[in-house]
């Protein structure tokens, strides 16, 4: 019986310190720059210009 409350105590311990991990990283705001850079490249292809006048051309046909 004494390993059973041993185990419980130590399983006590370790939620209450993920619980305060958790609670951290969602206060120093770490989670949302994941999402921030899960659209940067995005970001990058809307602004590059097209090489040729060709390819110019062709995109615009595309988006038409």
């Amino acid at each position: 019986m004494d390993v059973l409350t041993l185990l419980m105590f130590v399983g006590i311990v370790m939620v209450t310190l993920a619980l305060g991990f958790f609670r951290w990283t969602v206060r120093i705001g770490s989670l949302q720059h994941a999402d921030r850079l899960a659209l940067l490249p995005l970001a990058h292809d809307e602004e590059s210009k097209p090489a040729t006048e060709e390819n110019a051309r062709l995109i615009e046909r595309s988006r038409a």
